[in-house]
């Protein structure tokens, strides 16, 4: 079957999406501040490695572009 037929019958979505290298992506100074030796943090961080270590769904990431066209992250 073949992923527009799938996407006809709504069993896949087809989307509009960017990709981008890791190394051009900013993090604004601020953004996502907590505490990575809190055992909260480090048991998010540890289920998000799980997540993905069994093939687990995660969102891309949510970007935004400024005036000198840096890539700068939003969310995720």
């Amino acid at each position: 079957m073949s992923l527009k037929t799938l996407a006809a019958s709504g069993l896949a979505k087809k989307t509009d999406q960017y990709r981008v290298p890791y190394g051009s992506l900013v993090i604004e100074k601020g953004f996502n501040v907590r505490n990575l030796k809190s055992a909260e943090a480090k048991e998010h961080i540890h289920s998000i490695y799980l997540t993905i270590k069994n093939g687990g769904d995660v969102p891309p990431l949510e970007v935004r572009t400024d005036d000198d066209n840096n890539v700068i992250i939003v969310d995720g």
